[in-house]
């Protein structure tokens, strides 16, 4: 199971989510103990190897490490035996080590053993006379390359690890250690932590991220401790694969080939390298802005250039465009912006606005819905009086002025028996709809909407309510001038869908635009 060498009384060990401890050996990491028994060489099992589980056969590796993170002269070599549990015979120095495992791997994609070889590593203090512990996995790869890293820019290895792992504990969405992590066999504290592993093994697999690409992915995680730089993209294409039906599949080939229950997680979507669509987008363009957030325009060669915009629920945006006045530039003119579904000016204009001949101010409604996670080219324009004037800045951001979309899995969902704030749009016929789902048990209830403008001689807020999505209205209420309205009605047990119209009056609903922004409401669901 192993290739045997002259046996030592110090074996590998590894902290894993345990303070470090230092090894009695003065100041040097790499300092070797004294053989008490050299004829008998003992295995000692200590962890698993995992992409997925590597194939027994594969080669196991512990370097010894300098103090600046390079590996040393002293090299043991142990073997990968089934379910990808690795062994050594006790290993004959102290300090930091490097342990580099390498072979095929078992590919929870295909549900199958791969054909191609994987090399993973990961970074642990061998001391002596403790039982070994160390899991080698893909986040522990990113770990071993930033401990490593810090490591050669002189930071001491208990104090690198220590950072590397909160590093990747930040940037991967996990509380525990990553060499404590199981696809097999995860302790009850650590299975979330471990479906976050399965989910990013599978994931990566889907993209087709090969070895290249995870050491490209190690090398970005190793200056900074993020994912940011030339790792961008593979992890942009890793986010894109990640989903609740890719793990469930990957769980469902580890349990048909190893007879194990593999970890589980309630929905992937809080793992923190699954990014939203948005964020994902920012990775590798800088010119991107989301719902609430703004593109500043601080170049010459800005306006008339494509900003990406990605909303990250379907409907209605206001695209606001604004000369910024932070730095006086008093010379910008006028602005105006064009939505595109491409970065062509011969594509689809999904919504425009009006130029403003007095200041660089503008306000307008997308023409169309825009469709949640997907991007939009907005094409900012902004001219200037003075030619010999500064440059002209200007600030980009866009609002949401319509909830959820008219279905049963897009519509926003609302607790029971809770105030929620809610806004409806103002322009008629395109932004002027909000949708809402909740789940009641069978009894009677009251759904109303207050605390928008009221007192008027017509007008209000209407509210629809609907079964088996929104085919089927079963009860709404819409009165004129009322200061709420109101739906009291008897339900059966189940989920329940409700459309909120806006049909105020005047400069709460508008048919024409401009229209920026919306109305703001409270809406209630409660039992009675």
């Amino acid at each position: 199971m192993f290739h045997i060498k002259t046996g030592f009384c110090a074996i590998l060990a590894f902290s894993g989510s345990l303070a470090l401890t230092g090894c009695d050996n003065d100041s040097d990491p790499i300092a070797s103990t004294t053989p008490e028994n050299p004829d008998t060489p003992e295995a000692t099992e200590t962890g698993v190897a995992q992409k997925g589980p590597f194939r027994a056969g594969g080669t196991a590796e512990a370097i010894i490490l300098a103090n600046d993170g390079t590996t040393g002269n002293q090299q043991l070599d142990g073997t990968i035996a089934e379910n990808g549990q690795y062994q050594f015979e006790e290993i004959p120095w102290t300090g930091p080590t490097l342990l580099r495992m390498q072979g095929e791997y078992f590919d929870e994609t295909a549900a199958n053993f791969s054909t191609s070889s994987r090399t993973l590593e990961a970074v642990i203090r061998v001391l002596e006379s403790t039982p070994p512990n160390a899991n080698v996995n893909l986040f522990t790869h990113f770990t071993a390359a930033r401990t490593r890293s810090l490591m050669a820019g002189g930071t001491d290895f208990d104090s690198a690890l220590t950072q590397a792992r909160s590093d990747a504990q930040a940037a991967f969405g996990l509380s525990s250690a990553p060499a404590d992590l199981n696809l097999l066999n995860a302790r009850d504290e650590l299975e979330s932590d471990s479906a976050n592993l399965l989910l990013f093994s599978a994931a990566s697999l889907d993209a087709d991220i090969g070895q290249a690409g995870l050491d490209t992915l190690a090398a970005d995680f190793a200056d900074d401790g993020r994912i940011n730089g030339d790792g961008a993209d593979e992890l942009a294409a890793i986010n894109d694969a990640g989903s609740d039906e890719l793990l469930e599949n990957a769980r469902l080939a580890l349990q048909n080939q190893y007879g194990v229950t593999p970890p589980n997680a309630a929905g992937g979507g809080g793992f923190a390298w699954l990014l939203d669509a948005c964020t994902a987008a920012k990775l590798d363009n800088p010119r991107v802005f989301c719902e609430n957030t703004t593109f500043r325009g601080d170049h010459l060669d800005d306006s008339g250039e494509f900003v990406i915009f990605v909303p990250l629920v379907k409907g209605h945006y206001t695209i606001e465009l604004f000369g910024d006045n932070s730095v006086d530039d008093d010379n910008t003119g006028s602005c105006r912006w064009t939505v595109y579904s491409e970065p062509d000016l011969n594509a689809s204009e999904l919504g425009d606005s009006d130029a403003d001949g007095f200041f660089c101010g503008v306000e307008d409604v997308t023409t169309f819905r825009l469709d949640a996670n997907e991007k939009y080219y907005v094409r900012p324009v902004v001219e200037k009086d003075d030619e010999n004037g500064p440059v002209a800045r200007f600030t980009l951001n866009a609002t949401r002025v319509s909830e959820g979309s008219e279905s049963t899995t897009a519509a926003r969902e609302i607790p029971i028996n809770q105030k929620v704030d809610a806004t409806v749009g103002r322009l008629i016929q395109t932004s002027d709809e909000s949708f809402y789902r909740f789940t009641v048990g069978q009894g009677k209830y009251t759904i109303t909407a207050t605390d928008f403008p009221c007192g008027t001689d017509n007008g209000g807020l209407r509210l629809e309510l609907y079964e088996d999505g929104f085919s089927n209205q079963i009860a709404r209420d819409w009165e004129e001038g009322k200061c709420n309205q109101t739906i009291e009605t008897s339900l059966d047990a189940g989920e329940y869908y409700l459309k909120v119209i806006n049909f105020l009056p005047g400069f709460n609903r508008d048919s024409f635009r401009p229209s920026p922004g919306q109305v703001d409401y409270t809406l209630e669901v409660n039992s009675q």
